[in-house]
């Protein structure tokens, strides 16, 4: 998911500067690799406060 969002944010500026959609997709996965870890953790962060906040809720 992260390399889907860091190409649909870099594609339109490098295609601007003329660079191939083979350079944007390898940069994107670069790019999600490196950003990955830190988005999971950031998603496990939110689920335990919104756990902690509601442990009876549904989404359990």
């Amino acid at each position: 998911m992260d390399t889907a969002v860091i190409f649909l944010a870099v594609v339109l500026v490098l295609f601007f500067l003329d660079v191939s959609i083979w350079v944007v997709a390898i940069i994107a996965v670069i790019l999600g690799a490196v950003a990955a870890p830190f988005t999971r953790r950031a998603e496990e962060r939110g689920l335990a406060r919104r756990y902690t906040a509601d442990p009876g809720s549904p989404a359990d």
